[in-house]
């Protein structure tokens, strides 16, 4: 049975890394989360509405992680926090289990960690789908949702997914534009070519051109063969710049 008020889960001073893997499992389970930044917008946003979890990362700069648990912990004693702290923080973890965390994950996360503490923590639920896709009975994506945008978003990228032009998905970390450039790529006539995903901020100015449009053997020093660039070999299918800003 799927609720009628999803959800939400506010998330503190996550990295880059952890901060997409968070709000993906979360999403794939129709939850909303929220990133913040330090402790006065967390409480800020605590203060305006009810949440149902605090995830906050332990591992920012003079112990801001630990001090945000205990001013939540001290004045909002009924929301469950979890803490996320690296790996040999164990005196810091003993800190915040002591202000009253519910759990703890240690970083590096992983997709069936992550989603284990959810379900501990949070009841289950039935996801409304969008849209999906699945190919040999493995699923391919699945975007998680019913707001009137996103259905809107995803009639758009449907409009766009038969033509040849190239198209701008814009969107904060962790709100699925990767799995809307998939849908685009299945649901248009280069279903059946390749998607080739090249993260840009990955590449330094030096590599990018021989990433994208590749190089022949001898081009530069280290060339020893010849390789294809991501443009060519995403010839017929899809080519994904992600992290093109």
């Amino acid at each position: 049975m799927v609720q009628n008020m999803p959800q939400d889960v506010l998330i503190v001073d996550t990295d880059a890394q952890t901060t997409p893997l968070v709000l993906e499992c979360l999403a794939a389970k129709a939850i909303r989360g929220t990133v913040v930044h330090g402790a006065k917008a967390a409480t800020d946003r605590i203060e305006r509405r009810p949440w149902d979890l605090a995830i906050i990362d332990l591992d920012g700069p003079d112990a801001v992680g630990i001090e945000i648990v205990r001013q939540v912990r001290q004045h909002y004693p009924d929301l469950p926090v979890v803490a996320l702290a690296g790996d040999g923080a164990a005196k810091t973890v003993v800190r915040v289990m002591r202000e009253g965390c519910a759990d703890y994950l240690v970083k590096p996360l992983d997709r069936p960690m992550v989603e284990s503490m959810i379900d501990s923590i949070l009841p289950s639920h039935a996801v409304p789908l969008a849209a999906a896709d699945e190919a040999d009975g493995r699923c391919l994506y699945r975007i998680a949702g019913r707001s009137p945008r996103l259905f809107e978003t995803i009639a758009l990228a449907k409009k766009a997914a038969p033509t040849s032009l190239p198209v701008l998905i814009t969107g904060e970390s962790g709100t699925g534009k990767e799995l809307v450039s998939y849908l685009i790529h299945r649901t248009g006539v280069r279903a059946y070519g390749p998607y080739v995903r090249v993260n840009c901020a990955a590449l330094s100015e030096s590599l990018l051109e021989s990433e994208l449009f590749g190089h022949e053997r001898g081009a530069f020093t280290g060339a020893v063969a010849q390789r294809k660039g991501c443009i060519e070999r995403a010839h017929g299918g899809t080519l994904l710049l992600d992290e093109i800003s």
